[in-house]
């Protein structure tokens, strides 16, 4: 299970990011992975997970670090719980879905659960000129959520 969470999670950004400069070379440009809270604060039995998304930091940081001298920029967005069928699934195998909704909207001092359209706009952002000289770093896009300790 950890080959398949890694490869998916983390080679694929490294492997997307390598076959991406070539193309930027010389352009300059941006690249915005996705990690997640899963980077800072770990839930029991995930490890492979938690692991995958904090590497995506690592990876971000060191092209940061590559890539800079070519004008690419390299940064991570660190979602909290967002509002998708991933969410739909985790709260339709949950043994009460009211409930675990409840408290997952406790965990988020904004008083609800993100968008994708929250993530979205948080990579236009970091892809746009605005953020030009943004790099090498992570946007937590949880709405307050680890500030608040979950």
């Amino acid at each position: 299970m950890i080959d398949r969470v890694l490869d998916v999670n983390l080679k694929g950004y490294f492997l997307f990011s390598k076959y991406s400069f070539p193309h930027m070379r010389g352009r300059g440009g941006a690249i915005v992975n996705i990690s997640s809270v899963h980077a800072f604060v770990s839930y029991v039995d995930s490890a492979a997970y938690d692991a995958s998304k904090a590497g995506i930091i690592g990876l971000t940081r060191a092209l940061a670090l590559e890539y800079g001298r070519e004008k690419i920029r390299v940064n991570a967005i660190c979602p909290g719980y967002i509002n998708t069928p991933l969410m739909d699934q985790w709260l339709a195998i949950q043994p009460d879905a009211a409930a675990a909704l409840k408290q997952v909207l406790s965990f988020h001092p904004l008083g609800r659960i993100g968008t994708p359209r929250d993530i979205a706009d948080a990579a236009l952002f970091l892809a746009s000129d605005a953020a030009e000289f943004i790099s090498g770093t992570y946007l937590v896009v949880d709405g307050a959520m680890t500030a608040a300790g979950h």
